[in-house]
């Protein structure tokens, strides 16, 4: 087992820091805003913001984070970046080299309204029979706590699969993981531009909202952008999300 596949077996979580450099991320940035505004000006609503009663207390009602899917479908650039050899050679060592793209999802929190993600693992939302979906999260600009960057609990994927765990904050036990793990079990991922964020679909996860600087009592100025891809090792899969359906095992599987 490599040192990667090991932290990730361990933590449930694996911080890759510079698989995109500064060469690369100025055309990656452009072309994600681009299909924002594209997005924006078409009057479609793709505020993707939660609502749960989880996280009623931390946000406005107005929060707001822009999603959309598989942008690699309209940029070249961002085809390109899904090909980037040190982004695949960290997704192999992870998966294996049988590795299968389920979709990308752009994710942008503006400032000063970007929403919060309530605790939830994305196992319910994309399962698969032997629980090989991994996501891999790109990060464009630098993502602190302040702004809302992810937070692990780590340990959280050795408890299997929690029914219940979808962000709604109908599962009481796993939503209240702050008290169950306390607070030194709960790791604040900070990340700068570049870094690719890959995490296990059964680690149980949250983000808080964008909050307005204490001091000037604005929003920070930067917004905070991540594309999310949801990759898997090439076994039967069930989902309702893009409603695939492998009707067969893979030969790895029946052997």
């Amino acid at each position: 087992m490599s040192s990667i596949q090991s932290l990730f077996s361990e933590n449930g979580y694996y911080l890759a820091k510079g698989v995109y450099d500064s060469s690369q991320l100025p055309g990656m940035q452009d072309d994600f805003d681009r299909n924002v505004q594209q997005l924006l000006a078409s009057k479609e609503n793709i505020n993707a913001r939660w609502g749960s009663q989880l996280t009623r207390e931390l946000e406005d009602t107005d929060s707001v984070v822009y999603h959309t899917h598989n942008v690699q479908c309209y940029s070249a650039i961002w085809l390109q970046a899904l090909l980037n050899p040190d982004f695949l050679d960290v997704a192999e060592e992870i998966l294996g080299s049988d590795v299968v793209l389920h979709h990308t999802k752009l994710f942008q929190k503006p400032p000063n309204q970007g929403a919060a993600f309530p605790i939830h693992q994305d196992w319910q939302y994309f399962p698969t029979l032997q629980d090989t979906m991994i996501a891999g999260i790109i990060h464009l600009t630098e993502a602190t706590d302040h702004m809302g960057c992810i937070r692990v609990y780590l340990g959280s994927h050795y408890l299997g699969r929690q029914s219940g765990l979808m962000g709604n904050g109908e599962n009481r036990v796993s939503t209240s993981r702050d008290i169950f793990f306390g607070r030194g079990h709960r790791n604040r991922s900070r990340n700068w531009g570049g870094d690719l964020f890959s995490l296990f679909h059964l680690t149980e996860v949250k983000t808080q909202p964008i909050k307005p600087d204490k001091k000037n009592s604005v929003g920070t100025s930067t917004q905070w952008r991540r594309l999310s891809l949801k990759m898997k090792i090439h076994t039967p899969m069930l989902s309702w999300y893009y409603c695939l359906l492998y009707t067969s095992p893979s030969p790895r599987d029946r052997g």
